[in-house]
C-alpha cells in the first residue's frame, strides 16, 4: 500500500499544478515518474494473486479429494436394503 500513496501523492501533486505542468512540457517526464512507482505496487499485486491462487487451487484440490474418497467405496460397509 506504501507504493499506491507514493504514486497517489505524486498523481495528486501533477493534478493539481497542471498548467505548470502543461506550460513546460513535462507530462512525459512526470508520466514516467508516475510510472515507476507504480511498479512496486505491481509487484505487490502479483504475490497477492500467486497466494491467492495457491490457497483456491488447495481448497478445490481438498474439495475434490473429499468427494472422491466419499464416493471411493462406501457400499462397501453398507448394506443394500
Amino acid at each position: 500500500m506504501k507504493e499506491y500513496g507514493n504514486a497517489s501523492t505524486i498523481a495528486e501533486e501533477i493534478i493539481s499544478s497542471v498548467r505548470t505542468v502543461q506550460a513546460f512540457g513535462t507530462q512525459d517526464k512526470l508520466a514516467k515518474l508516475y510510472d515507476e512507482n507504480l511498479v512496486g505496487a505491481q509487484r505487490a499485486g502479483y504475490k497477492q494473486q500467486l497466494s491467492g491462487a495457491i490457497m483456491l487451487a488447495i481448497m478445490f484440490f481438498c474439495v475434490y479429494a473429499f468427494y472422491g474418497l466419499g464416493f471411493c467405496k462406501p457400499t462397501a460397509h453398507v448394506p443394500l436394503v
